[in-house]
């Protein structure tokens, strides 16, 4: 689950502002360095992060030691995914002046786009000694130990400490959004899901825009069986961002569990066509055919996992069972066949296979499945490490 996004700091200007004329922009044959760094963060405001990230790199070019330079060009790189560049100019930076915080702050950014939750931690609290009143940083912090705890299902020490910094943050700024949905995150992690709803309701309140705590109180209202009140908030976190595919395969997971399996089946459909290559959602809208009975449609779900790894052996035993239900006995024999040369072990193939096999009069060949079946399911259950 990502708790964090990276921003960018810089303010927001109106559109007049950002149409330069020539006459506006700096001649980089003797522009200085803050000039370089005022101008990539006007282009920055209007999202053209990669002309910003050029701008900046001239400005560092200009002045190797400007520290805000560095800042700049790690926090733009970081929104590029560039994390490899934007931790060396962030790294360059606190070198610089260590005695600033926000090197530490977009540097611990950097780090939990890394997934390092241990650096986070460490930048983060080095931030907070030199800013103690900065409610962010403990956010940020507490990210880090949510990662922790992710990792260590049992650390309660580190769940404590994520508690003890979400508490900092919501004390120096009651209204944060962002610090009611941490809140919230938290909330899940401990099974507490009524008071998870709770902070996700208010982080809503705070910043209705935000799709994020809406997508996460829909989740713990699905888990509670409050199906109704989820579909809500997943119709508004699609009129937020229709064009996010994770918005429409979540609200088709809630119809499912719902029962409305077309609604499901058209907004999988729906994710699909904002990401064609998420193969769990093409495995999920299958399930849902099959429900609807429309084998064809499944088997077509299949054909394209399958078409981009031949060796998914759940894919051929699924798509065998849709053969099956279309009477193509052949068909599925051929996909259990290979599904078991994939995965010998699966007692549940050789089940499936079996029951083709006395559908086609091998009466032989459906004893010795069945029996291989019993065999493999009378084993104790290996110790997975």
């Amino acid at each position: 689950m990502q708790l964090i996004r990276s921003s960018l700091l810089v303010g927001v200007v109106s559109h007049s502002v950002l149409l330069f004329s020539a006459a506006n922009l700096p001649c980089h044959a003797n522009a200085t360095s803050a000039a370089l760094v005022k101008h990539a963060n006007q282009l920055c405001s209007s999202k053209r992060y990669k002309a910003s990230a050029d701008e900046l790199r001239r400005a560092v070019a200009a002045d190797p030691k400007d520290y805000d330079a560095r800042v700049a060009l790690a926090t733009v790189l970081t929104t590029l995914g560039d994390k490899d560049g934007a931790l060396e100019h962030a790294t360059a930076a606190i070198k610089m002046r260590p005695d600033r915080v926000e090197g530490y702050k977009c540097r611990a950014d950097i780090y939990f786009k890394r997934k390092q939750p241990q650096m986070v931690i460490d930048d983060a609290t080095k931030a907070i000694k030199l800013d103690p009143k900065d409610p962010h940083l403990y956010l940020l912090r507490a990210s880090g130990y949510f990662f922790l705890t992710e990792f260590a299902k049992d650390n309660a020490d580190d769940s404590k400490r994520s508690q003890a910094d979400l508490d900092m943050a919501l004390k120096l700024n009651p209204k944060s959004a962002q610090a009611h949905y941490y809140r919230g995150c938290w909330y899940v992690m401990q099974k507490n899901l009524p008071q998870a709803i709770v902070c996700f309701t208010k982080a809503n309140e705070l910043d209705p825009k935000d799709s994020a705590p809406l997508r996460y109180r829909s989740m713990a209202y699905s888990a509670t069986k409050q199906y109704a009140k989820a579909a809500k908030d997943l119709d508004q976190v699609i009129a937020l961002n229709p064009k996010s595919a994770e918005g429409w395969q979540a609200r088709a997971g809630n119809y499912e569990l719902m029962g409305e399996y077309q609604k499901a089946f058209d907004d999988y459909t729906q994710s699909l066509a904002l990401a064609s290559k998420k193969f769990r959602t093409r495995y999920s809208r299958a399930a849902v055919a099959v429900k609807l009975k429309r084998f064809r449609d499944a088997i077509a779900d299949y054909d394209a996992i399958l078409a981009a790894n031949a060796l998914d052996d759940e894919a051929l035993k699924l798509r065998g069972d849709c053969f099956v239900k279309l009477n193509e006995y052949s068909k599925a024999l051929a996909d259990y066949n290979e599904a078991i040369d994939l995965s010998p072990e699966a007692a549940s193939y050789y089940e499936a296979r079996s029951r083709v096999h006395s559908l086609l009069r091998n009466a032989g060949a459906a004893k010795k499945d069945a029996e291989k079946a019993k065999t493999l399911r009378s084993r104790p259950a290996e110790l997975k490490i």
